[in-house]
Protein backbone atom coordinates (compact mmCIF):
# COMPACT_ATOMS: atom_id res chain seq x y z
CA UNK A 1 0.00 0.00 0.00
CA UNK A 2 1.41 3.84 -0.68
CA UNK A 3 1.09 5.52 2.04
CA UNK A 4 0.78 8.89 -0.54
CA UNK A 5 -2.21 7.53 -1.91
CA UNK A 6 -3.80 7.33 1.83
CA UNK A 7 -6.78 9.69 1.13
CA UNK A 8 -8.21 7.15 -1.50
CA UNK A 9 -8.22 3.72 0.98
CA UNK A 10 -10.84 2.45 2.06
CA UNK A 11 -11.03 1.99 5.54
CA UNK A 12 -11.81 -1.69 5.25
CA UNK A 13 -9.10 -4.21 3.38
CA UNK A 14 -11.87 -6.44 2.10
CA UNK A 15 -13.88 -3.71 0.32
CA UNK A 16 -10.14 -2.01 -1.30
CA UNK A 17 -9.48 -6.07 -2.02
CA UNK A 18 -12.76 -5.72 -4.29
CA UNK A 19 -12.66 -2.30 -6.03
CA UNK A 20 -8.91 -3.36 -7.02
CA UNK A 21 -10.32 -6.63 -8.55
CA UNK A 22 -13.10 -4.83 -10.12
CA UNK A 23 -11.12 -2.49 -12.97
CA UNK A 24 -9.55 -5.91 -14.37
CA UNK A 25 -12.91 -7.38 -14.77
CA UNK A 26 -14.47 -4.64 -16.12
CA UNK A 27 -11.76 -3.78 -18.94
CA UNK A 28 -11.63 -7.63 -19.40
CA UNK A 29 -15.57 -8.00 -19.85
CA UNK A 30 -16.14 -4.62 -22.11
CA UNK A 31 -12.98 -5.97 -24.24
CA UNK A 32 -14.43 -9.51 -24.75
CA UNK A 33 -17.74 -8.20 -25.78
CA UNK A 34 -16.35 -5.62 -28.64
CA UNK A 35 -13.94 -8.26 -30.17
CA UNK A 36 -16.93 -10.84 -29.82
CA UNK A 37 -18.62 -7.70 -32.36
CA UNK A 38 -20.99 -7.09 -29.48
CA UNK A 39 -20.24 -3.93 -28.70
CA UNK A 40 -19.31 -0.73 -30.48
CA UNK A 41 -15.77 0.95 -29.39
CA UNK A 42 -18.11 4.04 -28.64
CA UNK A 43 -19.64 1.97 -25.75
CA UNK A 44 -16.84 0.12 -24.69
CA UNK A 45 -15.24 3.48 -23.74
CA UNK A 46 -17.74 5.40 -22.64
CA UNK A 47 -18.77 2.15 -20.40
CA UNK A 48 -14.97 2.49 -18.86
CA UNK A 49 -14.90 5.66 -18.21
CA UNK A 50 -18.11 5.44 -16.57
CA UNK A 51 -16.66 3.17 -13.91
CA UNK A 52 -13.84 5.32 -13.07
CA UNK A 53 -13.80 4.88 -9.60
CA UNK A 54 -13.21 1.52 -9.41
CA UNK A 55 -9.21 1.34 -9.68
CA UNK A 56 -5.90 -0.94 -9.04
CA UNK A 57 -4.35 2.09 -6.19
CA UNK A 58 -1.72 -0.57 -5.82
CA UNK A 59 -0.50 0.54 -8.94
CA UNK A 60 -1.97 4.07 -8.80
CA UNK A 61 -5.48 6.18 -8.95
CA UNK A 62 -5.25 6.44 -12.40
CA UNK A 63 -5.20 2.32 -13.06
CA UNK A 64 -8.44 1.94 -14.40
CA UNK A 65 -10.65 0.48 -17.00
CA UNK A 66 -10.31 3.10 -19.19
CA UNK A 67 -6.52 2.66 -18.85
CA UNK A 68 -6.50 -1.02 -19.25
CA UNK A 69 -8.77 -0.94 -22.21
CA UNK A 70 -6.60 1.67 -23.92
CA UNK A 71 -3.32 -0.07 -23.31
CA UNK A 72 -5.06 -2.95 -25.21
CA UNK A 73 -6.28 -0.94 -27.75
CA UNK A 74 -2.47 0.57 -28.46
CA UNK A 75 -1.28 -2.62 -28.16
CA UNK A 76 -3.54 -3.65 -31.20
CA UNK A 77 -3.29 -0.34 -33.10
CA UNK A 78 1.18 -0.93 -32.66
CA UNK A 79 1.21 -4.17 -34.43
CA UNK A 80 -1.84 -3.35 -36.91
CA UNK A 81 1.30 0.04 -37.57
CA UNK A 82 4.13 -2.64 -37.71
CA UNK A 83 2.27 -4.70 -39.94
CA UNK A 84 1.57 -1.80 -42.39
CA UNK A 85 -2.00 -2.06 -41.53
CA UNK A 86 -2.48 0.86 -40.54
CA UNK A 87 -0.81 4.78 -41.26
CA UNK A 88 -0.60 7.82 -39.36
CA UNK A 89 -1.33 11.13 -41.31
CA UNK A 90 0.65 13.90 -41.62
CA UNK A 91 -1.42 15.89 -39.44
CA UNK A 92 -1.38 13.70 -36.26
CA UNK A 93 1.99 12.82 -36.89
CA UNK A 94 2.62 16.70 -36.10
CA UNK A 95 0.33 16.39 -32.95
CA UNK A 96 1.90 12.47 -31.91
CA UNK A 97 5.28 14.32 -31.67
CA UNK A 98 4.55 17.33 -29.98
CA UNK A 99 5.39 16.13 -26.68
CA UNK A 100 8.65 15.12 -28.00
CA UNK A 101 9.66 18.59 -28.57
CA UNK A 102 8.62 19.79 -25.42
CA UNK A 103 10.08 17.61 -23.64
CA UNK A 104 13.48 18.45 -25.56
CA UNK A 105 13.06 22.01 -25.21
CA UNK A 106 12.67 22.01 -21.18
CA UNK A 107 15.95 19.83 -21.29
CA UNK A 108 17.54 22.25 -22.78
CA UNK A 109 16.22 25.03 -20.75
CA UNK A 110 16.43 23.04 -17.29
CA UNK A 111 20.14 22.50 -18.24
CA UNK A 112 20.73 26.46 -19.05
CA UNK A 113 19.05 27.06 -15.53
CA UNK A 114 16.27 29.11 -17.16
CA UNK A 115 14.08 26.72 -14.99
CA UNK A 116 14.44 25.11 -11.32
CA UNK A 117 12.94 21.79 -10.77
CA UNK A 118 12.78 19.55 -7.66
CA UNK A 119 13.97 15.73 -7.86
CA UNK A 120 12.57 13.32 -5.13
CA UNK A 121 16.26 11.71 -3.29
CA UNK A 122 18.35 14.19 -6.45
CA UNK A 123 17.39 11.81 -9.01
CA UNK A 124 17.48 14.13 -12.15
CA UNK A 125 17.92 11.70 -14.55
CA UNK A 126 13.60 11.32 -13.72
CA UNK A 127 13.42 14.06 -16.09
CA UNK A 128 14.16 12.09 -18.97
CA UNK A 129 11.98 8.82 -17.75
CA UNK A 130 9.10 10.90 -16.86
CA UNK A 131 8.18 12.12 -20.23
CA UNK A 132 8.45 8.49 -21.17
CA UNK A 133 6.16 6.81 -18.78
CA UNK A 134 3.74 9.99 -19.52
CA UNK A 135 3.85 9.32 -22.98
CA UNK A 136 3.60 5.32 -22.69
CA UNK A 137 0.92 5.61 -20.35
CA UNK A 138 -1.05 8.70 -21.20
CA UNK A 139 -0.57 10.25 -24.33
CA UNK A 140 0.02 7.00 -26.72
CA UNK A 141 -2.87 5.27 -25.66
CA UNK A 142 -5.37 8.47 -26.36
CA UNK A 143 -4.12 8.05 -30.06
CA UNK A 144 -4.68 4.36 -30.00
CA UNK A 145 -8.33 5.42 -28.89
CA UNK A 146 -8.46 7.57 -31.77
CA UNK A 147 -7.42 4.94 -34.07
CA UNK A 148 -10.02 2.60 -33.25
CA UNK A 149 -12.55 5.51 -33.59
CA UNK A 150 -11.66 6.11 -37.14
CA UNK A 151 -10.69 2.33 -38.05
CA UNK A 152 -14.65 2.05 -36.87
CA UNK A 153 -16.06 5.34 -38.49
CA UNK A 154 -17.99 3.48 -40.81
CA UNK A 155 -19.56 1.65 -37.71
CA UNK A 156 -20.20 4.76 -36.02
CA UNK A 157 -22.44 8.08 -35.45
CA UNK A 158 -23.25 10.70 -33.88
CA UNK A 159 -26.69 9.39 -33.49
CA UNK A 160 -25.18 5.73 -31.42
CA UNK A 161 -23.16 8.33 -29.38
CA UNK A 162 -26.15 10.42 -28.23
CA UNK A 163 -28.25 6.82 -27.61
CA UNK A 164 -24.94 5.49 -25.30
CA UNK A 165 -24.73 9.09 -24.13
CA UNK A 166 -28.50 8.57 -22.47
CA UNK A 167 -27.85 4.72 -21.44
CA UNK A 168 -24.77 5.69 -19.75
CA UNK A 169 -26.52 8.68 -17.94
CA UNK A 170 -29.76 6.92 -17.41
CA UNK A 171 -27.71 3.44 -15.58
CA UNK A 172 -25.68 6.11 -13.26
CA UNK A 173 -28.64 7.91 -12.24
CA UNK A 174 -30.19 4.64 -10.70
CA UNK A 175 -26.50 3.84 -9.28
CA UNK A 176 -26.50 7.27 -7.58
CA UNK A 177 -30.04 7.19 -6.81
CA UNK A 178 -29.18 3.44 -4.79
CA UNK A 179 -26.25 5.44 -3.43
CA UNK A 180 -28.18 7.63 -1.48
CA UNK A 181 -30.52 5.15 -0.35
CA UNK A 182 -27.68 3.12 0.82
CA UNK A 183 -26.22 5.54 3.05
CA UNK A 184 -29.74 7.03 4.21
CA UNK A 185 -31.42 3.54 5.32
CA UNK A 186 -28.07 1.45 6.29
CA UNK A 187 -25.36 4.25 7.09
CA UNK A 188 -22.91 1.51 6.12
CA UNK A 189 -19.90 2.73 5.17
CA UNK A 190 -18.50 -0.75 3.59
CA UNK A 191 -21.56 -1.31 2.09
CA UNK A 192 -21.71 2.53 0.04
CA UNK A 193 -17.88 1.95 -1.03
CA UNK A 194 -19.10 -1.05 -2.79
CA UNK A 195 -21.46 0.67 -4.39
CA UNK A 196 -19.05 2.45 -6.04
CA UNK A 197 -18.80 5.65 -3.91
CA UNK A 198 -14.91 6.82 -2.50
CA UNK A 199 -14.47 7.31 1.24
CA UNK A 200 -13.49 10.52 0.95
CA UNK A 201 -17.29 12.05 -0.44
CA UNK A 202 -18.83 9.92 2.25
CA UNK A 203 -17.16 12.04 5.20
CA UNK A 204 -17.86 15.41 3.91
CA UNK A 205 -19.10 17.65 6.65
CA UNK A 206 -22.37 18.67 4.99
CA UNK A 207 -24.38 19.58 8.47
CA UNK A 208 -27.75 19.32 7.33
CA UNK A 209 -27.64 18.50 3.85
CA UNK A 210 -27.14 14.84 2.34
CA UNK A 211 -24.38 13.20 3.97
CA UNK A 212 -22.56 12.37 0.52
CA UNK A 213 -21.47 13.86 -2.57
CA UNK A 214 -22.92 11.03 -5.14
CA UNK A 215 -20.67 9.72 -8.15
CA UNK A 216 -22.48 6.96 -9.42
CA UNK A 217 -19.08 4.52 -10.69
CA UNK A 218 -17.55 7.78 -12.46
CA UNK A 219 -13.94 8.64 -10.76
CA UNK A 220 -15.55 11.85 -8.77
CA UNK A 221 -18.68 13.41 -7.76
CA UNK A 222 -17.32 16.37 -10.50
CA UNK A 223 -16.94 14.02 -13.17
CA UNK A 224 -20.17 12.51 -12.66
CA UNK A 225 -21.64 16.18 -12.89
CA UNK A 226 -20.06 16.71 -16.03
CA UNK A 227 -21.45 13.76 -17.74
CA UNK A 228 -24.77 14.31 -16.86
CA UNK A 229 -24.27 18.17 -17.96
CA UNK A 230 -23.58 16.84 -21.24
CA UNK A 231 -26.36 14.80 -21.41
CA UNK A 232 -29.50 17.03 -20.51
CA UNK A 233 -29.64 18.61 -23.94
CA UNK A 234 -29.90 15.24 -25.40
CA UNK A 235 -32.61 14.15 -23.44
CA UNK A 236 -34.32 17.72 -23.94
CA UNK A 237 -33.78 16.94 -27.38
CA UNK A 238 -35.69 13.98 -27.52
CA UNK A 239 -38.31 15.38 -25.33
CA UNK A 240 -37.38 12.78 -22.19
CA UNK A 241 -38.41 15.30 -19.53
CA UNK A 242 -38.28 13.42 -16.61
CA UNK A 243 -34.67 11.90 -17.27
CA UNK A 244 -33.85 15.40 -17.79
CA UNK A 245 -35.11 16.48 -14.76
CA UNK A 246 -33.48 13.31 -12.78
CA UNK A 247 -30.10 14.37 -14.50
CA UNK A 248 -30.70 18.11 -13.07
CA UNK A 249 -31.66 16.81 -9.50
CA UNK A 250 -28.41 14.50 -9.71
CA UNK A 251 -26.17 16.78 -10.66
CA UNK A 252 -27.29 19.13 -7.67
CA UNK A 253 -26.41 16.45 -5.72
CA UNK A 254 -22.83 16.36 -6.93
CA UNK A 255 -22.04 19.85 -4.91
CA UNK A 256 -20.17 20.38 -7.72
CA UNK A 257 -19.75 23.11 -9.54
CA UNK A 258 -18.17 21.65 -12.75
CA UNK A 259 -21.75 20.34 -13.18
CA UNK A 260 -22.94 24.13 -13.16
CA UNK A 261 -20.24 25.12 -15.18
CA UNK A 262 -20.99 22.89 -18.31
CA UNK A 263 -24.69 23.22 -18.32
CA UNK A 264 -23.66 27.14 -18.24
CA UNK A 265 -21.62 26.25 -21.45
CA UNK A 266 -24.64 23.83 -22.81
CA UNK A 267 -26.96 27.04 -22.31
CA UNK A 268 -24.95 29.79 -23.78
CA UNK A 269 -24.24 27.92 -26.77
CA UNK A 270 -27.69 26.59 -27.52
CA UNK A 271 -29.58 30.13 -26.34
CA UNK A 272 -26.46 32.26 -28.15
CA UNK A 273 -24.85 30.82 -30.56
CA UNK A 274 -26.48 28.47 -32.03
CA UNK A 275 -26.92 29.73 -35.56
CA UNK A 276 -23.02 30.65 -35.50
CA UNK A 277 -21.77 28.70 -38.56
CA UNK A 278 -17.86 29.28 -37.67
CA UNK A 279 -17.33 26.59 -34.95
CA UNK A 280 -13.96 28.51 -34.09
CA UNK A 281 -15.84 31.43 -32.98
CA UNK A 282 -18.58 30.00 -31.73
CA UNK A 283 -16.42 28.06 -29.36
CA UNK A 284 -14.27 31.33 -28.72
CA UNK A 285 -17.83 33.49 -27.93
CA UNK A 286 -19.11 31.24 -26.24
CA UNK A 287 -16.03 30.34 -23.46
CA UNK A 288 -16.11 35.02 -23.43
CA UNK A 289 -19.59 35.12 -22.51
CA UNK A 290 -18.76 32.42 -19.96
CA UNK A 291 -15.98 34.25 -18.74
CA UNK A 292 -18.01 37.65 -18.22
CA UNK A 293 -20.34 35.80 -16.39
CA UNK A 294 -17.24 34.41 -13.83
CA UNK A 295 -15.72 38.30 -13.89
CA UNK A 296 -19.70 39.37 -12.77
CA UNK A 297 -19.53 37.09 -9.94
CA UNK A 298 -16.01 37.91 -8.51
CA UNK A 299 -16.95 41.32 -9.19
CA UNK A 300 -20.23 40.57 -6.41
CA UNK A 301 -18.51 38.33 -3.88
CA UNK A 302 -19.49 41.13 -1.12
CA UNK A 303 -22.98 40.61 -1.61
CA UNK A 304 -23.07 37.06 -2.41
CA UNK A 305 -21.00 36.35 1.33
CA UNK A 306 -24.00 38.60 2.46
CA UNK A 307 -26.85 36.64 0.74
CA UNK A 308 -25.19 32.95 1.65
CA UNK A 309 -23.90 33.83 5.33
CA UNK A 310 -27.99 35.04 5.82
CA UNK A 311 -29.26 31.91 4.34
CA UNK A 312 -26.47 29.27 5.19
CA UNK A 313 -28.59 27.35 7.39
CA UNK A 314 -30.73 26.67 4.78
CA UNK A 315 -29.98 22.96 3.70
CA UNK A 316 -30.59 23.98 -0.18
CA UNK A 317 -28.73 26.88 -0.42
CA UNK A 318 -25.95 24.94 1.59
CA UNK A 319 -26.31 22.18 -0.71
CA UNK A 320 -25.74 24.30 -3.92
CA UNK A 321 -23.86 27.37 -2.93
CA UNK A 322 -21.83 26.44 0.07
CA UNK A 323 -18.63 25.23 -2.30
CA UNK A 324 -18.97 27.55 -4.49
CA UNK A 325 -18.91 30.32 -2.50
CA UNK A 326 -15.70 29.02 -0.73
CA UNK A 327 -13.62 29.29 -3.81
CA UNK A 328 -14.14 33.11 -3.74
CA UNK A 329 -13.26 32.95 -0.01
CA UNK A 330 -8.84 33.88 0.21
CA UNK A 331 -9.11 33.47 3.95
CA UNK A 332 -10.31 29.95 3.02
CA UNK A 333 -7.36 29.07 1.08
CA UNK A 334 -5.03 32.31 2.50
CA UNK A 335 -4.54 33.26 -1.25
CA UNK A 336 -6.25 35.48 -3.92
CA UNK A 337 -6.71 32.41 -6.78
CA UNK A 338 -9.03 34.12 -8.73
CA UNK A 339 -7.39 34.73 -12.46
CA UNK A 340 -10.06 36.62 -14.84
CA UNK A 341 -13.19 36.10 -12.62
CA UNK A 342 -12.78 32.05 -12.45
CA UNK A 343 -11.39 30.53 -9.24
CA UNK A 344 -8.30 28.23 -9.80
CA UNK A 345 -8.64 24.83 -7.20
CA UNK A 346 -6.11 25.53 -4.92
CA UNK A 347 -4.63 22.06 -4.19
CA UNK A 348 -4.16 22.14 -8.97
CA UNK A 349 -4.65 24.81 -11.23
CA UNK A 350 -3.33 27.45 -8.88
CA UNK A 351 -0.11 26.33 -7.78
CA UNK A 352 1.27 25.61 -11.20
CA UNK A 353 -0.13 28.97 -12.62
CA UNK A 354 2.09 30.09 -9.89
CA UNK A 355 5.02 28.39 -11.05
CA UNK A 356 4.41 29.42 -14.66
CA UNK A 357 3.93 32.92 -13.86
CA UNK A 358 7.59 32.72 -12.01
CA UNK A 359 9.35 31.38 -15.18
CA UNK A 360 7.35 32.99 -18.12
CA UNK A 361 9.17 31.34 -20.52
CA UNK A 362 7.26 27.73 -19.91
CA UNK A 363 4.24 29.42 -21.73
CA UNK A 364 5.38 29.05 -24.76
CA UNK A 365 7.29 25.78 -24.00
CA UNK A 366 5.24 23.76 -20.98
CA UNK A 367 6.76 22.77 -18.10
CA UNK A 368 7.12 19.28 -20.57
CA UNK A 369 4.65 16.35 -20.25
CA UNK A 370 4.40 14.55 -16.87
CA UNK A 371 6.98 17.22 -15.45
CA UNK A 372 4.43 18.49 -13.10
CA UNK A 373 5.62 16.47 -10.71
CA UNK A 374 8.84 18.11 -10.39
CA UNK A 375 7.24 21.77 -9.36
CA UNK A 376 8.79 22.94 -5.67
CA UNK A 377 6.50 21.18 -3.19
CA UNK A 378 6.52 25.20 -1.91
CA UNK A 379 3.86 26.17 -4.44
CA UNK A 380 1.52 23.42 -2.84
CA UNK A 381 2.11 24.20 0.72
CA UNK A 382 -1.24 24.10 2.47
CA UNK A 383 -3.14 22.02 0.24
CA UNK A 384 -3.82 18.60 0.50
CA UNK A 385 -1.62 17.41 -2.00
CA UNK A 386 1.31 18.35 -0.47
CA UNK A 387 2.33 15.51 1.15
CA UNK A 388 2.29 14.11 -2.26
CA UNK A 389 4.97 16.45 -3.82
CA UNK A 390 6.87 16.60 -0.89
CA UNK A 391 7.35 12.77 -1.52
CA UNK A 392 7.87 13.15 -4.94
CA UNK A 393 4.48 11.18 -5.82
CA UNK A 394 2.57 11.11 -9.09
CA UNK A 395 2.09 14.44 -10.42
CA UNK A 396 -0.53 17.83 -11.32
CA UNK A 397 -3.07 16.32 -13.16
CA UNK A 398 -4.78 19.58 -13.92
CA UNK A 399 -8.83 19.41 -14.51
CA UNK A 400 -9.06 22.42 -16.43
CA UNK A 401 -7.71 20.39 -19.28
CA UNK A 402 -7.75 23.42 -21.86
CA UNK A 403 -4.99 25.11 -19.01
CA UNK A 404 -3.54 21.40 -18.86
CA UNK A 405 -2.67 21.42 -22.58
CA UNK A 406 -1.51 24.77 -22.45
CA UNK A 407 0.57 24.59 -19.28
CA UNK A 408 1.97 20.53 -20.00
CA UNK A 409 3.19 21.94 -23.89
CA UNK A 410 2.81 25.40 -24.02
CA UNK A 411 0.24 28.12 -25.52
CA UNK A 412 1.88 27.15 -29.13
CA UNK A 413 1.07 23.46 -28.66
CA UNK A 414 -2.37 23.74 -27.70
CA UNK A 415 -3.38 26.62 -30.52
CA UNK A 416 -2.27 23.62 -32.66
CA UNK A 417 -4.28 21.15 -30.86
CA UNK A 418 -7.16 23.58 -31.01
CA UNK A 419 -6.99 24.10 -35.05
CA UNK A 420 -6.88 20.66 -35.55
CA UNK A 421 -9.38 19.56 -33.21
CA UNK A 422 -11.92 22.03 -34.05
CA UNK A 423 -12.23 20.44 -37.96
CA UNK A 424 -15.17 18.89 -38.80
CA UNK A 425 -17.55 17.44 -41.51
CA UNK A 426 -19.53 19.93 -43.67
CA UNK A 427 -22.55 17.87 -43.51
CA UNK A 428 -22.39 18.02 -39.48
CA UNK A 429 -25.95 18.10 -38.01
CA UNK A 430 -26.80 21.75 -36.25
CA UNK A 431 -27.21 20.61 -33.09
CA UNK A 432 -24.04 18.17 -33.37
CA UNK A 433 -21.96 21.34 -34.11
CA UNK A 434 -23.89 23.17 -30.98
CA UNK A 435 -22.77 19.81 -28.93
CA UNK A 436 -19.42 19.23 -29.80
CA UNK A 437 -19.12 23.57 -29.46
CA UNK A 438 -20.43 23.33 -26.22
CA UNK A 439 -17.60 20.15 -25.20
CA UNK A 440 -15.18 22.38 -26.54
CA UNK A 441 -15.81 25.24 -23.72
CA UNK A 442 -16.83 22.10 -21.22
CA UNK A 443 -13.21 21.26 -21.51
CA UNK A 444 -12.33 24.27 -20.48
CA UNK A 445 -13.39 23.84 -16.85
CA UNK A 446 -13.48 19.81 -16.68
CA UNK A 447 -11.57 16.04 -17.43
CA UNK A 448 -13.88 14.65 -20.20
CA UNK A 449 -11.02 13.95 -22.32
CA UNK A 450 -13.22 10.96 -23.66
CA UNK A 451 -15.91 11.63 -24.30
CA UNK A 452 -14.22 14.90 -26.23
CA UNK A 453 -11.79 12.63 -28.10
CA UNK A 454 -14.97 10.63 -29.37
CA UNK A 455 -17.13 14.02 -30.35
CA UNK A 456 -14.01 15.36 -32.31
CA UNK A 457 -13.83 12.45 -34.63
CA UNK A 458 -17.62 11.89 -35.34
CA UNK A 459 -17.67 15.31 -35.77
CA UNK A 460 -14.46 15.02 -38.18
CA UNK A 461 -15.26 11.43 -40.01
CA UNK A 462 -19.44 12.63 -39.70
CA UNK A 463 -21.77 9.76 -39.92
CA UNK A 464 -25.30 9.29 -39.58
CA UNK A 465 -27.78 6.27 -39.06
CA UNK A 466 -29.53 7.13 -42.88
CA UNK A 467 -25.52 7.23 -43.94
CA UNK A 468 -25.01 3.70 -42.63
CA UNK A 469 -27.89 1.96 -43.69
CA UNK A 470 -27.02 2.95 -47.49
CA UNK A 471 -23.48 0.97 -46.74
Amino acid sequence: MNDAYQLYYSQYPWVEAIREILPMLIASGLLYRYYKGRLSVLEVLLYAFATETFNLLVLGPTFNATLLVSIAFLVEMVHQLLTQKVYIRKDYLFLLLLPLLSSLVVLVLVDAGKVTYTFADGKSVDLLLRPLYFYLKTYLPLFAIGAKIVMNRERLSFDLFFVIIKRVATWSCVIALLQILVVLLTHNHALAQLMGLQERYLSEDTDGALPLRVQAFFAEPKTFGAFLALSIPVFVRDKKWVMGAICLGLGILTQSQTFWTDLGAMAIIYGLFKSWNNLRFQILGGLGVMILIFLGIAGSTAILFSQYQSNQHNPFIKLVLERSVSRYDPYDFGKKNVIAGIPLQEDLEYPVYEFMQDHPVLFLTGYGPGNSAFISPEYFYGTQSYDLHLAGVGGTNLNMRWLYMAFEFGIPSFICFFWVLTRIHPRLGRFERNYFAAIWICLFFSQIDLVFLCAALLSYYYATYEHLSRQ
